[in-house]
């Protein structure tokens, strides 16, 4: 799963952001996050 997070300011302005790469697996029937790996700006 690929997720861009923001950072904003009470006026709403974005003050900062980034990307991650989420894995997402089954295993023994549980849904979990097995890895992610960020990229800050």
């Amino acid at each position: 799963m690929a997720v861009r997070y923001s950072r904003l300011s009470p006026t709403g302005a974005t003050l900062s952001s980034y990307e991650a790469l989420y894995l997402v697996t089954t295993r023994d029937g549980r849904t979990g996050v097995q890895a992610r790996s960020s990229f800050a700006p």
